[in-house]
């Protein structure tokens, strides 16, 4: 089959035609230019249904699609719109219709309300559907599909392939919904300037370009040529017409904007202006397109009417909760479930189309539909989407914070919470290829000794505690313990820093005892806002050392700093050090100021998780867990600690604009030492933990970011005073839960067959189909697959015999088959895209952050399914440097 072969047949045509208008379905005229007739290219298909009366339906979605309106296109209103379009784009057109459903409870809980954009938006939901042809690794594709809320309607577009030698481009299909929502368009002999080099400013060394009505007018003003020779521009200036804002929204966007044609000069290149976030495609800042109008009555004379739109694109993957990234699962939580297919439609789209294009229509459209409502139970109708829900997460908590701080403007934010301020560099050359300069702003430490405090902190940041000190089988009760909301709890006890006065007192060649942590009357701090560069050495028998070093970006625990000139470490782990008997040489380092709100300490970010938190159990209460208030709420929880923490070690990611590599920059929240913190208390939580544990003779075998699993049971570990810190995190856990809970430990997971093989890698058979029994309980065991994938739904039990006869059975690497998406730099690169299938060789060996202890070597015997295993069993110690 070649390029110009018809991918579609008359007869076919005619057929589908005839099916989907008894399912609400109009065929559409798909517009034309003075040279192309696109309906030769395409078919165009569109269904306009009120909202509310699909989803007050039951059953069957295929039975709700009669509900449809009629959205005729009125060309005489049309032209009234045209001679107005440079006065701006009117908002009300997106304003939602009070007759739209609700589609989520947001507006009850203020940390969601607050999370809600203001800003309006057209937004646009996008998909595409394809096959391989003869299995081949060449996909073709098949329909678009576009879904939007107009008014008290969803409107769906599916826009058919007739030949393959065409693939839709962006601008046609959003000029054509343009069209057909008959928004203004703009004769663009209203903004063509003729445009002509200036005088040189002596200041700036910025020679101006100008625009003129006339050529004449153009070349007389002209004192350079051009560096084409040119004495005058031809420019189209846009910059009087209020462009039309519109988010193009997919989910796992890479698959879908490459089925776009974007390779023609007069195209946008839109992968170009897009980063891969979580999963998904989305666009940091807008860009601008001026899709033709297609109506003929407009597009006769060479393209003469445009739309001017401000394009952002978005993408569902960055606002899914963990356990719901696919589409079927967002579906699910408003209620507007995916069409299920069987396998062999899947892999033969095309097949289906011709064979039941009812059936192929309602999946093509339900999954741009699905994406859209997603979208809106979150946000909004029609509203201006986030980058991120991690991102409109740092927008409530910067709110919360900033009336905790009575904070009028940005400006004081950025200094009272983060010792920041704004500093204008003046212009510099603009770094998105077009001539002219910029302002250049950067935040900047508002004083040097603000600048050394947040430099340090960023090296006392360590991140998660991640160790495995114990190796093999155990064939007895183990326990999975979390610290319950260990880094919402952490954060409770971060007080904010008193910025134009940072540092109470400095710590010089001195060493660390219990008095440097002594408040009051004969009091104890363990939590200080301390920063300090440091030699240590622990005793001997101190199995498990508090104070991370980074080798290679990873941290380890060694048991001194020898051949090192030292770390820097934050207060919680240097108490534990020293009441664990380690030797603590301070060289350089300070105990902060705590900044007073009225006459207390300050903790902004203590008022700031307690609504997230507080917001989620009231959710949980109202909706029950795994609603979609609870489940965003709970991701909102658990982010919020990222986000004070994004950039802290600075991380850059791959630009396609640019072609290179970017620093990834800072949050609104961002604060080093709040970052250094809070993840120092979490660590120090666990430390303590496991070297209380170990000295009552208890085994932690692994050690995984908020919990570890043990021997120890649960009642004598609820009875650890974790060297005096336990207080402090039973009275922020009072603050959290309202002072109904102060337990600061949860049991997540039992079993008595547990394999322990690496960090990050553990397994137990017990499952929901075969839970283990502990206490008249039921329990899950433990399921961490260190990177693999056993192609079984996870955590079942099929998932977990495969990784457990992989890892007893191995005689090298485990091996795995999965299916990949190119990489979005190969895509931005050029090439195609295709799924493909990659063997990955993963190493299920102990990763040697500890020391194996020789003589504690013992052979274990593992029987799985009548098989018979060996596996070595071992402890470790720290190394000593």
């Amino acid at each position: 089959m070649t390029d110009t072969n018809s991918f579609i047949s008359t007869k076919s045509n005619l057929s589908i035609k005839k099916q989907v208008t008894k399912t609400g379905w109009k065929k559409y005229d798909v517009g034309s230019t003075s040279s192309i007739d696109y309906n030769y290219r395409f078919d165009l298909y569109i269904r306009a249904r009120r909202l509310a009366a699909i989803k007050q339906s039951d059953g069957d979605i295929q039975e709700k699609s009669p509900t449809q309106v009629s959205l005729k296109l009125d060309n005489s209103n049309t032209s009234n719109m045209v001679s107005n379009a440079s006065m701006g784009f009117p908002k009300q057109y997106l304003t939602p219709s009070e007759n739209l459903p609700v589609l989520s409870d947001f507006g009850k809980y203020d940390s969601l309300l607050a999370a809600r954009p203001t800003t309006s938006a057209l937004v646009i939901g996008f998909d595409s559907e394809w096959y391989y042809p003869n299995n081949s690794m060449e996909r073709i594709v098949i329909t678009w599909q576009f879904s939007l809320i107009w008014g008290e309607n969803l409107v769906e577009f599916l826009f058919i392939r007739k030949k393959l030698k065409y693939a839709l481009h962006l601008e046609l299909a959003i000029g054509r919904i343009l069209d057909f929502l008959q928004l203004p368009k703009t004769d663009i002999r209203k903004v063509h300037k003729y445009c002509s080099l200036g005088e040189l400013d002596s200041l700036t060394g910025i020679r101006s370009e100008n625009s003129y009505a006339l050529y004449s007018e153009a070349a007389a003003a002209s004192k350079l040529r051009y560096t084409d020779g040119k004495l005058v521009h031809n420019k189209q200036d846009w910059k009087s017409v209020t462009h039309i804002p519109v988010i193009l929204l997919c989910h796992a966007g890479k698959a879908d904007i490459t089925t776009l044609d974007q390779h023609s000069v007069y195209r946008k290149e839109i992968l170009k202006f897009c980063s891969e976030v979580q999963g998904g495609l989305i666009s940091l800042q807008p860009t601008y397109i001026y899709p033709s109008s297609v109506d003929p009555q407009y597009a006769a004379n060479r393209h003469t009417y445009k739309y001017a739109i401000s394009l952002s694109i978005a993408d569902t993957m960055c606002h899914a909760p963990a356990q719901c990234k696919t589409l079927r699962s967002l579906g699910h939580t408003i209620g507007w479930e995916k069409v299920e297919l069987a396998q062999n439609d899947i892999s033969e789209m095309n097949v289906l189309l011709k064979k039941d294009p009812c059936k192929y229509f309602e999946y093509a459209a339900t999954d741009s539909t699905v994406a859209l409502l997603y979208a809106a139970a979150l946000y909004g109708y029609n509203k201006k989407i986030p980058v991120t829900v991690t991102s409109a997460t740092a927008k409530v908590m910067k709110e919360i914070i900033m009336n905790y701080l009575k904070c009028t403007n940005n400006k004081e934010f950025d200094l009272k919470f983060r010792g920041l301020t704004t500093e204008n560099h003046g212009l510099v050359p603009r770094s998105d290829n077009k001539p002219g300069y910029i302002e250049s702003q950067s935040k900047e430490p508002i004083s040097r000794e603000v600048e050394i405090i947040q430099i340090d902190a960023s090296h006392a940041f360590h991140g998660g505690y991640n160790s495995c000190s114990d190796i093999g089988y155990f064939p007895y009760e183990t326990t999975d313990y979390d610290l319950q909301n260990a880094y919402p709890t952490a954060m409770c006890l971060v007080a904010d820093v008193d910025w134009d006065n940072p540092i109470k007192y400095k710590l010089h060649h001195e060493t660390l005892t219990l008095q440097s942590f002594a408040v009051g009357m004969g009091g104890i701090n363990p939590l200080p806002l301390m920063i300090a560069y440091v030699t240590f050495e622990f005793p001997e028998d101190v199995k498990y050392p508090c104070i991370p070093v980074n080798v290679d970006g990873i941290p380890i625990y060694p048991r001194t700093s020898s051949g090192l000139n030292g770390v820097f470490a934050c207060g919680p782990e240097l108490y534990l050090a020293v009441r664990l008997g380690a030797k603590v040489y301070i060289q350089d380092g300070y105990v902060l100021n705590t900044l007073l709100h009225g006459i207390e300490e300050s903790f902004s970010l203590r008022q700031a998780v307690y609504q997230l938190v507080r917001d989620r159990k009231q959710a949980k209460k109202d909706h029950g867990k795994g609603s979609l208030e609870e489940l965003i709420l709970k991701t909102m929880v658990n982010s919020g600690y990222g986000k004070t923490a994004q950039n802290v070690i600075q991380k850059n990611t791959w630009t396609a604009f640019k072609d290179e590599m970017e620093d990834i920059g800072c949050s609104s929240i961002t604060n080093p030492v709040s970052a250094a913190m809070i993840t120092s208390i979490v660590r120090t939580e666990l430390l303590a933990a496991q070297n209380q544990c170990n000295e009552l003779g208890y085994m932690t075998c692994s050690v995984t970011t908020d919990g570890f699993i043990s021997d120890v049971p649960e009642k004598t570990l609820k009875m650890l005073d974790l060297y005096g810190i336990k207080k402090f995190m039973e009275k922020a856990r009072l603050y959290l839960t309202d002072g109904t809970d102060s337990e600061i430990w949860e049991a997540k997971h039992k079993q008595n067959d547990l394999v322990n093989f690496t960090t990050r890698g553990n397994i137990s058979l017990y499952c929901s189909q075969n839970p283990y029994i502990s206490g008249n309980q039921k329990y899950q065991g433990v399921c961490a697959h260190n990177s693999t994938k056993s192609g079984y739904p996870s955590d079942t039990y099929e998932d977990r015999l495969w990784l457990i006869q992989q890892v007893l059975g191995r005689t090298g690497t485990v091996n795995y088959t999965t299916k990949e998406w190119p990489g979005f730099k190969e895509l931005v690169q050029g090439k195609d895209f295709s799924v493909r299938e990659i063997t990955r060789h993963i190493r299920m060996d102990f990763d040697m952050k500890r020391k194996p202890v020789r003589d504690s070597f013992c052979t274990k015997l593992v029987t799985v399914n009548n098989t018979v295993y060996e596996i070595a069993n071992f402890t470790t110690i720290p190394f000593d440097e």
